[in-house]
Formats: structure tokens, C-alpha cells, sequence
């Protein structure tokens, strides 16, 4: 985000998120674009583009411009809880009395790795703000209600097709938004930086394109709740990358919220868990 800027960094990564997914389509389904599928796909993934992705992303990343990423990923973890009383509400899913365990499980992991402070000799820059508290808890009721529209469209279309409607939704509303904002300038003139067309570059492969194209994967064969619950345990999941690549050392609660998250996912997922379990 330092190289390019938040509003750049999004508008970019969506644009070659749109480039991959045509790739794929195309490698695919033989053809480069999403067509004869009807308004119904469009409507319901549009909405979940424009609420999940192109203002749920933006309140995401000013929460932690306000927040930084410890406060910021934590008010991110109530998305599952907010995802499946949606999923209640408009879906008429149910989860079992042993999925919401887990999922409360997970969260409380989660919360409890990304609370842990750091001891450092400097005091933090960030401090905690009605404004930041307010973006980061619409980003999350924005991401989360974004999963709960993809699942509605995806009632008539698969992930990859359906991600690419979000995709290109999203690029759409958010060149839109960079128009009638007056930052365009600002877009155009970040694009010049090589370094961070890079980053974003790989970001955009491995988040926009194949980490969303699971998401629906995922909310397309379960819950929203449950799919919701996954896709948080970023926080627990990045641990091994900072042992192997930075080589930090995890502290006890790190390793004790990791173990609960995992045990968590087990109760969310106990038929996938029974097979892995050698008989």
C-alpha cells in the first residue's frame, strides 16, 4: 500500500484480478468472458461487488489507516458472526449448535493472536477512534453481507464465472468512484511506480483472483457462516510464513490462539475432519 496508495492499490488489483479471471474462463470455458448466463448472476454478484468489494474494501483499509492491523483484523474476526445471523435471516440457514461453537472457538483464537502487543520501546502511532472503529465495523458487515449476495448469485452460476462478475463489477464501480472523486490524477500518477505495479501485481493473483475464487467456492458448498469463519483464520494461517520467512519467534499466546482456531475449524468442519482420521 506505501508504494502505490490505498486507492490505487485497490483499482489496480481489481483490474488484473479481471485479466486472470478472463485467462481462466478462457482456458476454461473457451471464451475470455461470462455470457448467456441471464440478469439474476449479474444483479446479485454486482450488488456483492459494489457492497463486499468496492466499500467494504475501502472502509477496510481506512480502518487500518485509523486502526493499524492489530485493532483493524480484530474488529475484522466479527464478520463470521455477522455472516451467519445473515445467513439465518436471509438464506434460512442453520447452523448446529456445534458449528457455532466452533466458529466462536475460531474467532476467540483469532482475537486472541492479533491482540497480543508486541513489546517495543516506542509508543504505537495508532490510537483507537470512534471514525476507525465505525470503518473497520462497516467493512466487516460489508464484507460479510458481500458473501451472503455472491451466494444468492451463485444459486445460477459456478465460482469462476461468478468471480468474474464480481471482478469486473468491482473494477467498474471503483473507476467510477476514482472519476467522480477527482482522484484519477492521483491513480495515474502512482501507476508510474514499477515496484508497486509488481507487488500488486502478485497480490492480485493470489488475493483477488484465487483467494476470491475459493471464497465462492466455499460459500457456494456451505453455510456463509462457516465459509465466513475460513476465510478469517488469515491472522492464524500467516504464522508459519513468519517463522519460515522472517524468522520470528511465536509467543505462547500465538501458538495457543493458533491451536484454538484450528480446533475451532475442526468443529465447523467435522465430516471433512472424520476423514482425514485414519480408522
Amino acid at each position: 500500500m506505501k508504494h502505490l496508495g490505498a486507492w490505487t492499490l485497490n483499482f489496480i488489483r481489481l483490474f488484473f484480478a479481471v485479466f486472470f479471471l478472463s485467462v481462466a474462463l478462457w482456458i476454461f470455458n473457451g471464451t475470455p468472458f461470462v455470457a448467456n448466463v441471464g440478469y439474476n448472476p449479474w444483479l446479485w454478484l454486482g450488488l456483492s461487488a459494489i457492497v463486499g468489494l468496492s466499500i467494504g474494501d475501502l472502509c477496510y483499509f481506512k480502518a487500518l489507516h485509523l486502526l493499524g492491523p492489530r485493532l483493524g483484523l480484530l474488529i475484522m474476526s466479527l464478520a463470521p458472526p455477522i455472516a451467519a445471523i445473515e445467513g439465518f435471516l436471509f438464506l434460512n440457514e442453520k447452523m448446529s449448535i456445534i458449528a457455532i461453537c466452533g466458529m466462536l472457538l475460531t474467532v476467540f483464537g483469532i482475537g486472541w493472536v492479533v491482540t497480543e502487543r508486541k513489546e517495543s520501546g516506542t509508543p504505537s502511532r495508532f490510537k483507537v477512534s470512534t471514525k476507525g472503529v465505525l470503518f473497520g465495523l462497516a467493512g466487516t458487515t460489508c464484507q460479510a453481507t458481500g458473501l451472503v449476495l455472491s451466494k444468492l448469485g451463485l444459486r445460477y452460476v459456478d465460482a469462476l464465472p461468478g468471480t468474474f462478475i464480481r471482478m469486473t463489477t468491482a473494477v467498474l464501480v471503483f473507476a467510477l468512484i476514482v472519476l467522480l472523486s477527482g482522484r484519477w490524477k492521483t491513480v495515474i500518477n502512482n501507476l508510474k511506480n514499477i515496484k508497486g505495479l509488481k507487488f500488486a501485481f502478485g497480490g492480485a493473483f493470489f488475493g483477488p483472483f484465487i483467494g476470491v475464487t475459493l471464497s465462492l467456492v466455499a460459500a457456494k458448498y456451505t453455510q456463509v457462516g462457516v465459509a465466513m469463519t475460513l476465510l478469517s483464520t488469515m491472522p492464524v494461517t500467516v504464522l508459519p510464513y513468519s517463522i519460515l520467512i522472517y524468522k520470528e519467534k511465536l509467543s505462547p499466546r500465538a501458538v495457543l490462539g493458533a491451536v484454538l482456531a484450528v480446533v475451532g475449524v475442526a468443529l465447523l468442519c467435522p465430516d471433512i475432519v472424520e476423514k482425514l482420521i485414519p480408522h
